[in-house]
């Protein structure tokens, strides 16, 4: 009787450590080209995401050459000779590098079941300083297609 009475005490501790474990899928480390279109303004880009910092390299229109690198904290902008360095103050959400950043850490954030299965990955919805947005991703998570709702501002990457 003792032992069924010390089962009965010890089971639902054993029992409280058990959880389910869910998967988590994440955005990890790509270099790609993107189409950029931010309202009637639009340009071709390269964007490249270690985990951690987002650069984004404009390759076409007058501001071919530019660099903005945005890691949560820091934007830097180089062009040239010239570069520049600041801690995050109140940074325009919609600059490329701080929208592409903010959306990828929400993604890394949520939870796999979080995310529709499309034909070709997965599509994943949230919303950051600039606002609503939908990611579709590959099979691997890796970025196809990023757009924020009310801003106009859409990533089409290739």
């Amino acid at each position: 009787m003792k032992k069924i009475i010390s089962l009965l005490i010890i089971l639902p501790l054993l029992l409280c450590g058990c959880s389910d474990q869910s998967e988590s899928a994440s955005i990890s480390g790509f270099s790609k080209n993107a189409d950029v279109v931010f309202g009637d303004f639009s340009y071709t880009c390269v964007v490249v995401y270690n985990g951690s910092t987002v650069t984004v390299s404009a390759q076409s229109t007058a501001a071919a050459g530019l660099v903005i690198t945005y890691d949560g904290k820091y934007v830097g902008i180089t062009y040239d000779d010239i570069s520049l360095s600041q801690m995050n103050g109140n940074f325009e959400p919609s600059n490329p590098a701080v929208a592409l950043y903010e959306a990828f850490e929400y993604v890394n954030g949520m939870d796999q079941a979080a995310f529709s299965t499309a034909k070709d990955g997965f599509i994943a919805q949230g919303e950051t300083s600039l606002g609503k947005f939908t990611l579709e991703t590959d099979k691997e998570y890796c970025p196809v297609r990023l757009s924020f709702e009310n801003s106009k501002l859409e990533f089409q990457f290739s």
